[in-house]
């Protein structure tokens, strides 16, 4: 699996599926992990404007035997 890229060195580039790590921005402190894409430089979650997404890597590639 590939390391987690903080997203202040580096964004995913547009439209690629990621991995991301996210932290809520309100009190009690909530962390999570979502897959989504990034699109101008914002990444497109669900209630975004509730989350931080802190770090990102790229999905797997998918299994080979299906």
């Amino acid at each position: 699996m590939s390391q987690w890229i903080k997203c202040s060195d580096q964004l995913p580039p547009d439209n690629a599926p990621v991995l991301v790590w996210k932290v809520s921005k309100f009190t009690p402190k909530y962390e999570s992990y979502s897959i989504t894409q990034c699109i101008d430089k914002e990444f497109d979650l669900l209630a975004s404007g509730h989350f931080t997404v802190t770090h990102w890597q790229p999905l797997p590639p998918p299994p080979e035997d299906l």
